[in-house]
């Protein structure tokens, strides 16, 4: 079954992440990097692992981790 945020983002060319919420925060990060890269064939190669349970998006910008 598709929703509309799955449809919306393919037409948009937008790739889309389903994050489970069974994750712990520590598994984040890889786990997007390995779907993303399942998903369009692009090597991520080697990036910086980040503490996501101190990213505040009103301390600091999301480009900001990436350069």
């Amino acid at each position: 079954m598709y929703y509309l945020k799955e449809i919306t983002c393919k037409e948009k060319g937008v790739t889309l992440i389903s994050v489970p919420h069974t994750l712990d925060y520590d598994e984040f990060q890889n786990f997007i990097k390995n779907k993303y890269e399942k998903m369009t064939g692009k090597d991520l190669g080697d990036i910086p692992e980040y503490d996501w349970k101190d990213f505040s998006t009103e301390q600091r910008r999301i480009s900001d981790f990436f350069d």
